[in-house]
């Protein structure tokens, strides 16, 4: 705590009057209220009376104290204020604020009034009724979503004072003040206006619900057993005297009771959380009532400091107040003997709108509501005292929390956080869920098989894009490419199964498991599991505009932006340069075999990654600067829908319109009277079948823009065993100096991991073989990393350039000299209307059709569509399978949109589906399907 009394004199301050232009001034935080060396000249009594005072403080070891009438009033000349509009901080979300904490002693009508003024004008007020005792700690924003009452804004440039007077008061009053911060980056979050009424949870009547059985009650005592940590008497009394003296030094030295400030709010919620454990443990009586001595000195000096219902800490939840809710529950019993559960519990229902969430509509579909609340929220309802109470809250949790599962998965499970699928917060998310639904069923409290088969999907999904790690693209701001996939989750899931499964845990989760985590193969609760085989297949999840494509152990993905669904997430010390991630980013990920991770196929974001280098993606090559994320926090969306994949089971497709406005830090150095640029636009798509990947772009433009366009094939990190990279045959690493060579003729190269692209003969290809130099995903150091990276060149502000290569997953050799001699699929259509690609081995045709009325090849089935749509018609067996969608996820949509395509010849359902009407006649057959959030529709036909 900054503890300088740095107020102007009064004729400095109006000296300065005259200023009017606040970017003159300094920012001045370090303007603070502090009364270590008495009461400064620079505050003036016009009523009442002032002193120093330690009966209540927030800061060192002195408070101004008021004693006041009605009518009475002070003020504060600060001196100038400075710039009050600076925005910093984490994410760029502080921004200047006035933080005013005051101890009210009583009450009662009437308020404070504090003017925030330049010299005797008044810019702007806000008033404190006298309807909390005890600390509160307003905070206003001067500029952001300011909740002052400004009355002249002109003056936000020369603010310099502070009045305080009290209105409306009956009697004599009185109240303290300290550590007011006077233009102080305060998180936009923190903003809080001054208490104006008393809060008390409400009183729920369970009178209607039948009363729990015995055995019930005893139900909740096994569910709160997996949440508390377990008596052990065998733990000799000597331990506990060294614990209970080691947390009387803590209390003493830290200066952890009443009469002194509170510094750190979420440590002393461990030290609490940890005086809690120890209490549960210990089993000797006289060493439990010491424990719980020194938990009820530090607890009730935060009381005394605000943690309370409206006091000065405000709401300590999310991640800060995880340990004190803990803590909490914990000390049920002896927090009641003390006097003090009450106002405890209050406090936590208040920080987590206990009551709104269990009993009102706030319910909450983020990741971070199961990460952060749930668990806490369950264990507030076990914290209530009386049995009862508690067995009706708990089972209202159980419910509430049910029917927020099955809201927030989304069906293709898509799990949400800052409104886009972000495994991080997900898979976060889904442990804590997991968890909780295996110690429900496990007390016998389960709840619903709905809630349980809602997680499962997530599950699943995330089974697909991950191999030992998850897919890059798919890490929002967390971009390290180490996060791992979901290995507990489907332990505990499995668990999870056991009321509906005859008792035991779900087999195929437990063997998904068994696969990710085979080194548990061998113990003997698996015993009779085999560990799943990979997934095999396609599969398309349009909520997240992905699409995953598996075949062996290695792993495809394909992701995609749009007008639903960010491409991620960046902030100026978080992902700061991931501009293009997720914006048709292809992954492969191949290394090790068994489990495959991001950084062991290649891709090393903190070692030298040029980050607009991301494979598959269009983009503008160009200093570091010209993508870097500002304060802000970066969430690319556009306004295109026509994003998204479609699967026939085993292949599939993805397509991308793509437009990304250009950042202005990449024309930053233009001339003034330069054009604006325009956006980089792109129509992308990828093929899929079998290990075969054919990536087309087309129709590639933007102006004004000093940079070039490139397509990105691979950008490889240089290792050990990882070394050399194939061009046409030739062998390539790096030695002393850098490889780099231009291709103008159809061209083969074999990354350093084993993957091999293709190129035709009217698409140059450039590779670099070199040390590169960069920044880490965080952008705190400068890094460097040895790499192969390969690209199409499109040149500074192409009109409408366009693109073709293949990608062949882990080939042999003897595949990679087959596809050189014989390119086993046709392009047929790369151009606006339509990109269309026929695949021979698997006599699969995909279309991906942008406008409705194209012209489409009389050779192939399809004759026309009656919207922009992709389709796959795959021959087998003397059947057609027909794949069909509109990609646009449409994620708000209630109703179903119908998709009709029509084919040539004759065809009729091979087997009977409520999938699609398929009505043949004249010669044409009509198939119409119902798409809700763009998955996939396919059917059988046999020809008439």
């Amino acid at each position: 705590m900054r503890k300088l009394i740095r107020f102007t004199s009064s004729a400095l301050a109006v000296a300065l009057c005259g200023i009017s232009f606040a970017d003159e001034l300094p920012a001045a935080s370090w303007l603070t209220a502090s009364f270590e060396s008495g009461i400064p000249d620079s505050i003036v009594a016009q009523g009442g009376n002032l002193s120093l005072s330690d009966d209540h403080l927030l800061d060192g070891t002195k408070a101004l104290r008021w004693d006041f009438k009605d009518g009475d009033a002070f003020t504060l000349d600060t001196g100038p204020l400075g710039n009050v509009g600076v925005w910093t901080g984490y994410g760029g979300y502080s921004r200047s604020a006035l933080i005013f904490p005051v101890y009210l002693t009583e009450e009662g009508p009437g308020h404070l009034l504090v003017e925030i003024r330049a010299c005797e004008k008044t810019a702007a007020t806000f008033e404190i009724p006298l309807a909390h005792v005890g600390w509160q700690k307003p905070v206003f924003h001067y500029s952001w979503k300011s909740k002052l009452n400004w009355i002249d804004g002109a003056l936000k440039g020369r603010l310099d004072n502070f009045r305080v007077s009290a209105h409306g008061i009956t009697g004599d009053s009185t109240a303290y003040f300290d550590a007011i911060f006077f233009n102080d980056p305060r998180d936009f979050r923190d903003a809080r206006e001054p208490i104006a009424e008393s809060w008390k949870p409400a009183d729920h009547d369970f009178s209607g619900p039948p009363a729990p059985t015995a055995e019930e009650i005893v139900r909740l005592d096994t569910l709160t057993g997996f949440l508390h940590a377990k008596p052990n008497p065998e733990i000799k009394r000597d331990h506990w005297e060294k614990r209970i003296a080691h947390f009387r030094s803590v209390i003493e030295t830290q200066q952890l009771y009443k009469g002194h400030p509170l510094k750190k709010l979420p440590d002393h919620f461990a030290f609490l959380n940890g005086i809690a454990n120890d209490w549960l443990v210990c089993t000797d009586p006289e060493m439990k009532r010491e424990i719980a001595a020194c938990f009820h000195t530090v607890n009730d000096w935060l009381q005394e400091q605000g943690l309370v219902v409206n006091g000065s800490v405000g709401k300590a939840n999310n991640y800060v107040g995880r340990l004190y809710v803990d803590a909490i529950t914990k000390m049920r019993d002896p927090l009641k003997e003390h006097g003090t559960l009450e106002p405890s519990i209050h406090y936590l229902k208040w920080a987590y709108s206990y009551d709104d969430r269990l009993f009102g509509e706030s319910h909450q579909e983020s990741m971070d509501y199961f990460h952060n609340e749930a668990a806490r929220l369950l264990r507030i309802a076990l914290a209530h005292p009386d049995p009862v109470d508690r067995w009706h809250h708990v089972h209202q949790f159980r419910d509430v929390f049910a029917k927020q599962l099955v809201a927030s998965i989304k069906p293709d499970g898509g799990i949400f956080h800052h409104g886009f699928h972000y495994y991080a917060y997900g898979s976060m998310g889904m442990n804590d869920a997991s968890w909780l639904v295996s110690i429900l069923s496990k007390s016998d409290l389960p709840v619903t098989r709905e809630a349980i088969d809602a997680i499962r999907v997530a599950l699943e999904s995330m089974i697909w894009y991950c191999g030992r790690t998850t897919l890059w693209s798919l890490s929002g701001r967390n971009a390290t490419g180490a996060q791992n996939a979901p290995t507990g989750s489907l332990k505990a899931l499995a668990e999870a199964y056991a009321p509906y499964n005859d008792g035991k845990p779900d087999p195929q989760l437990l063997a998904e498991f068994l696969r990710l985590s085979p080194s548990k193969t061998t113990h003997p609760e698996f015993a009779g599991i085999e560990p799943a085989a990979s997934p095999n297949g396609n599969r398309t999840m349009p909520s997240a505009a992905l699409s995953m494509h598996r075949r062996g152990n290695w792993l495809a993905g394909v992701k995609g932006y749009s007008k639903h669904v960010a491409s991620g997430e960046s902030y100026a010390n978080s992902n700061r340069h991931g501009l293009y991630m997720s914006m048709g980013q292809l992954e492969l990920l191949t290394h090790p075999e068994s489990l495959p991770t991001v950084h062991a196929s290649g891709t090393r974001p903190d070692n030298g990654y040029d980050w607009t280098a991301i494979e598959g993606a269009t983009t503008i090559h160009c200093p570091l600067a010209g993508i870097a994320n500002g304060n802000g926090s970066r969430l690319p969306r556009n306004q295109e829908t026509f994003v998204g994949g479609l699967s026939n089971g085993p292949n599939g497709l993805f397509a991308m319109t793509f437009s990304l406005g250009v950042p202005g830090a990449m024309t930053s150095g233009a001339a003034k009277d330069s054009p604006k640029p325009e956006p980089l636009t792109a129509l992308k798509t990828w093929f899929f079948f079998d290990n075969r990947i054919v990536c087309l772009g087309s129709d590639i433009a933007t102006s004004g823009v000093d940079h070039p366009v490139r397509t990105n094939l691979f950008q490889k990190f240089l290792t050990e065993t990882h070394d050399s990279t194939r061009l046409n045959g030739e062998v390539l690493t790096l030695a002393d100096r850098p490889v780099i060579r231009d291709e103008p003729r159809a061209t083969t190269l074999v990354d350093p991991y084993g993957n091999a692209y293709f190129t035709p003969a009217d698409t140059p290809v450039h590779l670099r073989i070199s040390e590169q130099r960069s920044r880490n995903c965080n952008d705190s150091k400068d890094t460097t990393g040895n790499y192969a990276t390969a690209w199409i060149e499109h040149g500074k502000n192409p009109t409408s350039a366009g693109y073709e290569y293949a990608v062949v997953v882990q080939p042999s050799e003897s595949e990679v000299s087959a596809f050189a001699d014989q390119r086993p699929y046709q392009v047929i259509r790369k151009d606006s209307a339509a990109h269309i690609v026929h695949d021979s081995p698997t006599h699969t045709t995909g279309y991906v059709i942008f406008e409705k009325d194209t012209d489409l090849p009389a050779e192939f089935p399809l004759r026309s569509v009656d919207q922009p749509c992709l389709v796959m018609i795959a021959e087998k067996d003397g059947q057609l399978i027909v794949s069909l969608t509109n990609p646009d996820a449409r994620l708000e949509a209630r109703e179903p949109q119908a998709v009709t395509i029509h084919l040539r010849g004759e065809f009729s359902p091979a087997h009977e589906s409520s999938m699609a009407t398929v009505d043949p006649q004249d010669g044409d057959t009509t198939i119409t399907a119902p798409v809700r959030h763009g998955e996939s529709v396919s059917i059988r036909l046999s020809e008439r």
